[in-house]
């Protein structure tokens, strides 16, 4: 009977030609699977407990969900079948086991990212290295073990970036480094490459793990003095997520703990001013020329403008730049990108997004001397969200009386404010639309330069050249009061709101930040100063509320972070405007002086290498954009009026 059935069904399958493409008697897919291995510096580790998770969607640092278990065996290989979810990041966590013949270590805990949103590795090795990496990748989504990972379901973009930047310019799944670094033989001798830094950084760090990891149990000394060097008890999975959160904690017994295991080279051979991982991008590499400023999209692609147009040999004298640049989130350039028309020729400090995602930029008129074809420094430009320029390609957008140009910024209702630096004036294109320009004279500006929004679409303008902030209502009338010039402001440059309204700003002179709240006030202690700061010019606050600042001085190049009014992830006791940088602030040889400062939905900070140390007055441009890995709170993108948590 059952043959005939059989026979009966294969008769009708074949003579009807839609069901014939349906086989109701396929076998099952196989679920997917991931093999693995835990391993140390020293060797397999067995006996090992990995959970395979996804990560959680209904807040940051928490919510994960397990897809699956195993425990390696002698090899350290494990293999865990599970259902592959379509969204989200996967990565597993091993705890426990035994290395070099040792009993078990319950210190031991490591990690390794498998992918994100519907791309997952079939093999995955975790090691020293891949945690160091992805703990710094992950940071912000990670609870305080250092193990459970998620992000607000607003917030799918920023942890999948995250996750994107581990595994294409960190830790690869293989558990060496990642395509992005150079090769090993590129980092030794006195000409290393940029980027070797972050890997000697990677490398420390994971041997300084590695001490303990090998060692006899969590009782051994490596792992004791690791615990308290970190203010952790548990795993070092909890060590090193401490450290990516605290860099400046106990920086020289960290180094000395990173001596005792070499089981990852290239190494660093001096101690940092802080645990810090920073990556310097150069797109194509003969693109950059001076980047002023950058500003994130909603998918976290970066974009920056360009004061001079590029040239590999500083003693040639360039013009302006006239080339936008957007790279995607691991620091490639986007498709089509770096773009050129609409007028673009020497930005300055405006950078923009309209709420049809256009890109505008603010044509200061940068050029280096001896320049033969110097920029009129009177426009606009426009792009759409592809780069493609909307603005004319001769002039861009001239009306309005636009004057060397510097701030660029929509407010709420798509109104383009634009700061006059070589006048006087604002100028306003209503609606985004520059046949609607209107400008605004008598209004106590000196030399306009930076632009922030509050969230009553307020206009707060710094005025370089009076040392004041001038705040306008959104019809262009002054709030009372204005122009502000007490909290010690002195040639303020870039300033920035925090999420409870009060502005912070940059003063080029004196070395230091301002803080005035809603109403100009100036906040209990401004001006702030310390952590580094020297010459700021950029200015930003992350989704903590905490203050980050871009220096522009020449010798020591840094990056600062001072305590914001959340005063969340500061010491205990610390107030606002206390510096978390160290005093020589986030230094770093890859960094030149800086402008341009923002944050992305995934945490990083990103600076705008602008000017050689040591300029070169017929060029003196920078040359890239270097990101801080996991260092702040995210940032919803792109920014409109107050930051928010994505």
């Amino acid at each position: 009977m059952r043959v005939r059935l059989y026979l009966a069904l294969t008769l009708v399958l074949g003579t009807t030609g839609c069901a014939a493409t349906v086989n109701p008697f396929a076998p099952l897919q196989p679920s997917p699977t991931l093999s693995g291995t835990v391993a140390s510096a020293a060797g397999p580790i067995s006996g090992a407990a990995v959970t395979l998770y996804l990560t959680g969607d209904t807040g940051p640092h928490s919510g994960a969900s397990v897809l699956g278990h195993a425990t390696s065996n002698a090899n350290g290989s494990f293999t865990i079948h599970y259902a592959r979810p379509s969204t989200g990041v996967v990565y597993a966590v091993a705890l426990g086991g035994n290395t070099n013949g040792h009993a078990t270590n319950s210190a031991i805990g490591l990690m390794g990212v498998a992918g994100r949103n519907g791309d997952y590795a079939g093999a995955l090795t975790i090691n020293e290295f891949t945690t160091v990496a992805d703990e710094f990748a992950l940071a912000q989504f990670l609870d305080r073990s250092g193990e459970s990972a998620g992000a607000s379901a607003s917030n799918g973009t920023g942890i999948a970036n995250a996750a994107h930047l581990a595994l294409a310019n960190l830790a690869a799944a293989n558990g060496g480094p990642a395509p992005f670094w150079p090769a090993k033989a590129r980092c030794s001798g006195a000409s290393q490459s940029d980027n070797c830094d972050g890997l000697e950084r990677i490398d420390a760090l994971a041997n300084a793990l590695a001490a303990c990891t090998t060692s006899a149990g969590a009782s051994s000394k490596p792992c004791r003095e690791l615990n308290a060097l970190t203010h952790r008890r548990g795993t070092t999975l909890a060590a090193i997520h401490a450290i990516v959160l605290d860099p400046s904690r106990n920086v020289s017994g960290l180094f000395v703990l990173s001596r005792l295991h070499r089981g990852y080279e290239p190494t660093l051979a001096t101690q940092p001013a802080a645990w810090f991982l920073a990556l310097k991008y150069v797109g194509n590499g003969h693109e950059f020329d001076g980047p002023g400023l950058v500003a994130i999209d909603a998918a976290g692609n970066a974009w920056a403008n360009n004061n001079y147009e590029f040239k590999q040999d500083h003693s040639i004298p360039t013009c302006g730049g006239k080339q936008v640049l957007e790279l995607t989130p691991v620091g490639k350039d986007a498709p089509g990108a770096p773009f050129n028309g609409g007028g673009v020729d020497g930005v300055g400090w405006g950078i923009t997004f309209d709420a049809n995602k256009n890109v505008w930029v603010a044509n200061f008129g940068f050029y280096g001397r001896n320049c033969r074809n110097k920029p009129p420094a009177d426009s606009v430009s426009e792009m759409d969200s592809s780069g493609h320029p909307i603005s004319p390609n001769d002039t861009g957008y001239t009306e309005g009386r636009i004057t060397r140009p510097q701030g660029a910024v929509f407010d709420q209702s798509n109104n383009l404010w634009i700061a006059n630096y070589g006048s006087t004036t604002m100028t306003e294109y209503v609606g985004g639309n520059h046949n609607s320009a209107r400008i605004l004279p008598h209004i106590g500006l000196r030399h306009p330069f930076g632009i922030a929004i509050d969230d009553r679409g307020y206009v707060w303008i710094t005025s370089s050249g009076s040392s004041a902030v001038v705040a306008l209502r959104g019809d262009g009338r002054a709030l009372p009061g204005s122009p502000f010039t007490a909290g010690g402001m002195k040639r303020p440059l870039g300033d920035a709101f925090d999420s409870r309204g009060n502005l912070w700003v940059a003063n080029s002179q004196g070395g230091s930040v301002s803080a005035l709240d809603s109403s100009g006030a100036p906040l209990a202690g401004s001006p702030f100063s310390g952590g580094g700061i020297a010459l700021p010019w950029g200015v930003t606050v992350d989704g903590n509320d905490n203050v980050w600042v871009a220096d522009f001085s020449g010798s020591k190049p840094r990056v600062s972070e001072l305590c914001g009014i959340a005063r969340r992830g500061c010491a205990p006791g610390a107030h606002t405007g206390d510096p978390i940088s160290p005093p020589q602030g986030f230094e770093n040889h890859m960094l030149q002086r800086l402008t341009g400062i923002t944050i992305d939905a995934s945490g990083n900070v990103w600076v705008c290498n602008n000017w050689l140390p040591v300029p070169v007055q017929t060029n003196p441009g920078g040359d890239g954009l270097v990101e801080f890995v996991g260092i702040a709170g995210p940032v919803r993108t792109p920014m409109m009026g107050l930051p928010k948590q994505p």
